[in-house]
C-alpha cells in the first residue's frame, strides 16, 4: 500500500514516468488517494474545479448523453437485452414499470469492479474475493461515486467529424485505430492543444474527456438486421466474425497522455472506448490502466451526437458536464441467505431484480430486510445453492455437478415459491429432458415422489410430464419385477394422487379407443367408428353411403346409436 497520499487540490501531479512504485502493486499503479479510497480520480472533482467548470455554461443549451435503455437492441459480447414490463396495480387506475437489464448493455460507466489489471488486481488492490464470495465487501463499489458527485468540465474530441472532413472513411464496427497523433490533429482542428496544462496545453486537471468515433451515427444508419448481426458477433481475439470496434489505439504515447492529463474520467460512443480486439499483450489494455491502475471511470456507448452538433454550432468543444452513476447503496453486497447451517453472501440488487419475493423481503416492512439476512430453512441447501447460482449465471446444477432430475423438481418448486418464472421454465425443461432419458432409473421414481410431495396440486406441469412418461413406459414401470419397477410401485403406494392420476389416464385411453355405433338419420344405416380424439371434442363425419350431398350429410355425436 502506498505510504504517500495526494492532495486532490494540488496544482500538479507526477507524470506516468515519475510515479513512485507501490510495494506489492503493479507497475504504473497510482493508488495515492488513501488505503480506503473508492473513487480514484473523481477525487479531482473538487468544489473549486466544479465551480470553475460551471463557467463553461454560455448558452444554456443541453444535450442528453445516454442512449435509450433498449439501444443497442442486440448488445455486444453476449450481454442480456433490455426488457420492460408494465405491471397492473389496478386496471385503468394504476400501473408500475419493471426493468431488467445488464448495466453493460448500453450507455454506461465502467466501474472499478468491472475489469482488473492483467496482474489480477482491481483498483487500490481489491481482489475478486472482495467482490463475490464469503468475504465480499463494498470496496470499489459504484455507489461511492454517486455519493461523491460527478460533475466537471467536459472536453470533446470529435474524431468522426474530423475524419469525414479529411476523407478518412471507416465503419465504427471495424478495428479502425485512433492513434494519439490523430487525436492531436483533431484537437488542433478544433482549436484545442490536447497536452496537459502543465506542459503548455489546454487540458486542465480534472477535465472529463469524450472521444466521438461515430458508433451512434452508424448504429442509426444501419438496418435492424445489420445491427443484430453485428451485436451477435463472437467474443474472441481472432477470426472473421468476432467483435470488432473502432477505438483509441493502445500505444505508449496514448497511455502517457491519458495518464498525464489527469482526467477525472474518460468516455466515448463505442462499446469499448479502446480499439477492439485489444493487443495480444494484455498488459497494454487501456481498461487495465484506466480502471485498475489509475481509478479513472471509463464511459462507453455515450451518445455524443447532440454534443457534437452544439460544439460545431457554437465553435466550442468544452462544456459543463454532469452525470448520475447508479446509487446502489451498500454496493454489490449487503444480503445474507441462510439455510440449515449454510450461508451465502449475495447481492441484493441481483436477487431483487429477478424475484418479487426477495424484492419484498428486502423492504423495510420485513425484519429480514432490515437485518440484511433472510432464512430459508424450509428448503434444502442444495436447492437454495441452485437458486442462488441461477441468479448469477441463469443456469444451475452444473457448477457443482449436482444436476439431476430430483434437483430439477425441487428447483421447479422453489422457483414457483420465490416467483422466479424463467427459472421455473428452465427447471421444467430440464425435468422433461431427463425424464425421457432416465425413466428406467431409481432417481426417476424418487423425482416423481418429489413432484407429488412438494409441488401444489393446482400446478400440473410436472405431473403431466410424469403421467406421459408412465403411460409411454407402463409395461416396464408397472408390470416387470425389476428394482426400478419395484421402487416405482413403492412410490405409487405412498402417493394416492399419483395412482388416481394414472388410473384416470388409463380410463381415458380406453374411452378414446372404444368403437362407437352411429345411425344415419337419412338411411338408418348403422356403422361403427373408433375415435382417437380427446373426450369432449366434437366429431364430424359422413354416412358411408353418402346418401345425401357430402356437405349436408355431415352430422354430430347426437346421432350416436349406442347412447
Amino acid at each position: 500500500m502506498a505510504t504517500t497520499t495526494w492532495d486532490p487540490n494540488a496544482k500538479s501531479f507526477p507524470t506516468r514516468n515519475e510515479l513512485p512504485s507501490i510495494p506489492g502493486a503493479p507497475k504504473d499503479a497510482a493508488w495515492f488517494w488513501g488505503k480506503d479510497d473508492n473513487i480514484g480520480r473523481l477525487n479531482l472533482l473538487t468544489p473549486n474545479r466544479v465551480k470553475a467548470a460551471a463557467a463553461e455554461i454560455k448558452t444554456g443549451e443541453m444535450a442528453r448523453t445516454d442512449l435509450p435503455l433498449n439501444v443497442p437492441e442486440q448488445p455486444a459480447f453476449g450481454r442480456e437485452t433490455f426488457t420492460h414490463q408494465i405491471k397492473v396495480l389496478r386496471d385503468n387506475v394504476a400501473y408500475d414499470d419493471t426493468y431488467s437489464l445488464n448495466t453493460q448493455s448500453g450507455t454506461q460507466w465502467d466501474g472499478f469492479r468491472h475489469a482488473a489489471h492483467a496482474s489480477g488486481v482491481f483498483y487500490n488492490g481489491v481482489k475478486g474475493s472482495d467482490i463475490l464470495g464469503p468475504n465480499a465487501n463494498e470496496k470499489d463499489s459504484l455507489h461511492y461515486w454517486s455519493q461523491h458527485g460527478f460533475a466537471g468540465r467536459g472536453v470533446l474530441l470529435d474524431y468522426r467529424s474530423f475524419a469525414n472532413e479529411n476523407g478518412i472513411k471507416y465503419d465504427s464496427a471495424s478495428s479502425h485505430p485512433i492513434p494519439y497523433e490523430d487525436l492531436e490533429a483533431v484537437g488542433k482542428h478544433q482549436g484545442i492543444d490536447i497536452r496537459p496544462a502543465a506542459q503548455g496545453g489546454d487540458i486542465q486537471i480534472g477535465d472529463i474527456l469524450f472521444v466521438r468515433g461515430g458508433w451512434t451515427e452508424d448504429y442509426y444508419s444501419r438496418t435492424r438486421e445489420e445491427n443484430q448481426a453485428i451485436g451477435l458477433r463472437v467474443f474472441g481475439e481472432s477470426g472473421d466474425n468476432i467483435q470488432r470496434w473502432a477505438g483509441v489505439k493502445q500505444e505508449p504515447a496514448t497511455i502517457d497522455w491519458l495518464h498525464d492529463c489527469y482526467f477525472a474520467a474518460v468516455g466515448g460512443d463505442s462499446p469499448t472506448f479502446e480499439l477492439w480486439p485489444t493487443p495480444a499483450d494484455h498488459y497494454n489494455k487501456l481498461h487495465g490502466f484506466l480502471l485498475a491502475l489509475w481509478g479513472m471511470p471509463l464511459g462507453e456507448m455515450i451518445d455524443l451526437e447532440k454534443v457534437s452538433q452544439l460544439a460545431k454550432k457554437n465553435k466550442r468543444y468544452t462544456f459543463f458536464f454532469t452525470s448520475a452513476p447508479a446509487n446502489v447503496v451498500r454496493g454489490y453486497t449487503g444480503l445474507v441467505i441462510t439455510c440449515n447451517g449454510h450461508e451465502w453472501k449475495v447481492h441484493k440488487l441481483c436477487l431483487c431484480a429477478q424475484s418479487d419475493f426477495f424484492q419484498s423481503a428486502c423492504g423495510s416492512s420485513f425484519k429480514e430486510g432490515n437485518k440484511s439476512k433472510i432464512d430459508l430453512d424450509d428448503d434444502d441447501p442444495e436447492t437454495v445453492e441452485a437458486l442462488i447460482h441461477y441468479f448469477y449465471s441463469f443456469s444451475y446444477g452444473e457448477h457443482a455437478n449436482t444436476a439431476n432430475i430430483i434437483l430439477d423438481a425441487r428447483v421447479y418448486a422453489a422457483a414457483d415459491k420465490y416467483f422466479v418464472a424463467p427459472l421455473k421454465q428452465l427447471a421444467k425443461k430440464k425435468f422433461e429432458s431427463r425424464a425421457k432419458a432416465e425413466w428406467k432409473t431409481i432417481e426417476f421414481a424418487d423425482a416423481v415422489a418429489e413432484v407429488y410431495s412438494i409441488i401444489p396440486e393446482g400446478d400440473g406441469e410436472l405431473r403431466r410430464i410424469v403421467l406421459a412418461t408412465v403411460e409411454q413406459h407402463a409395461d416396464e414401470l408397472l408390470d416387470k419385477l425389476t428394482p426400478t419397477s419395484q421402487h416405482f410401485l413403492h412410490v405409487l403406494r405412498k402417493h394416492a394422487e399419483l395412482g388416481l392420476d394414472i388410473a384416470t389416464g388409463f380410463a381415458f385411453d380406453r374411452i378414446r379407443s372404444r368403437p362407437r355405433l352411429y345411425e344415419c338419420p337419412y338411411c338408418a344405416l348403422t356403422f361403427s367408428i373408433r375415435l382417437t380424439t380427446e373426450p369432449g371434442c366434437t366429431h364430424m363425419f359422413n354416412c358411408p353411403r353418402r346418401c345425401q350431398l357430402y356437405l349436408l350429410g355431415t352430422w354430430e355425436d347426437k346421432y350416436r346409436y349406442d347412447q
